[in-house]
This record gives C-alpha cells, sequence and structure tokens, in this order.
C-alpha cells in the first residue's frame, strides 16, 4: 500500500469492494429482530391477548432491542435450534418489547418486576396476568455465552400451557 492510501481505496481499485461488502453484510448480525423502539407495548400486548386466547396459550414477553449483543445471541440460538424455537411458539405468543436508550418504555415496564437485564421473560397469561419472570442468563450452559435446549425445555414446561 502506498503512503496516503487507506485499506478501502486499495480494495475499491482493485475491484474487490462488493466482495468486501458483501462479506461485512454476510457477517454481520441481523439487525432486525422483532424489537421497535416505536411501537406501543400496551397494544402489542393487547393483540397477544387476542392471539393468546384464541391459540389457547400463554404470553411471553421478551424485553430486548437491535442493539443488545445477548438478544443478538438468543435470536441465532433460537434460529439454529428449531426444537426449542419451535417449543416455545407451542406454548406462547411472543410479544418482543423494545428496551434501551431510544424507548425505555418505561409505563409498560413499571407494570412488571424490574430488571437489570436484557434479553428478559415475563410470562403472562392469556388475560395478561404476571404467572412468572425468567433471566435468560438462567437459561445459559454454566459458565458460557451458549444457551440450553434443556433449561429452555425446563422453562416452557413450568410455564407453558
Amino acid at each position: 500500500m502506498k503512503q496516503g492510501q487507506t485499506a478501502f481505496s486499495v480494495l475499491r481499485k482493485s475491484g474487490l469492494t462488493l466482495f468486501f461488502l458483501a462479506c461485512l453484510s454476510a457477517c454481520a448480525p441481523p439487525t432486525d429482530l422483532g424489537y421497535d423502539a416505536r411501537a406501543d407495548p400496551f397494544l402489542q400486548l393487547d393483540a397477544a391477548k387476542v392471539r393468546a386466547r384464541s391459540e389457547s396459550k400463554r404470553i411471553l414477553v421478551v424485553a430486548g432491542g437491535d442493539w443488545c449483543g445477548a438478544c443478538h445471541r438468543l435470536h441465532e440460538f433460537l434460529e439454529d435450534d428449531e426444537k426449542t424455537a419451535a417449543l416455545l411458539d407451542d406454548a406462547f405468543v411472543q410479544v418482543h418489547v423494545y428496551l434501551g436508550a431510544e424507548n425505555s418504555n418505561e409505563s409498560f415496564f413499571a407494570t412488571l418486576p424490574p430488571t437489570r437485564f436484557v434479553p428478559h421473560y415475563w410470562v403472562l397469561s392469556a388475560d395478561g396476568a404476571l404467572l412468572g419472570e425468567q433471566s435468560t442468563e438462567e437459561l445459559e450452559i454454566d459458565a458460557s455465552d451458549d444457551y440450553d435446549p434443556a433449561r429452555f425445555a425446563d422453562f416452557v414446561a413450568r410455564f407453558g400451557t
């Protein structure tokens, strides 16, 4: 590389720019995990109640955001482990509620027991009554960043319908 050139200018000149950008896009985590900072969580919950009653399920409120690395890890785990994702989908109507700098949804989260970490789960009845909560950290394999399918199965057995 000549003096004054950046790595990007060398890539652009060498015709590898598109390849490089494609690799970055493929390696980047997904940006849309279902959390919308502009959404009204009370309306989201109302819709979930209707669906939960009609499908005889409970409601799983998931706090998090696209900014959250642990939320990306959880999303990737559920994308890769279809059995665990199906367990959750069979038992719960999931509501992803944004919690972050763009919107703390303070009035919504004031109706639930507080959490210090995201992602975090609260389980509600189809009518919206709190049945329990679960730190997703407790669903991880001990001393790792990987999730344990058996712990998810226990969670669903404990709180699912």
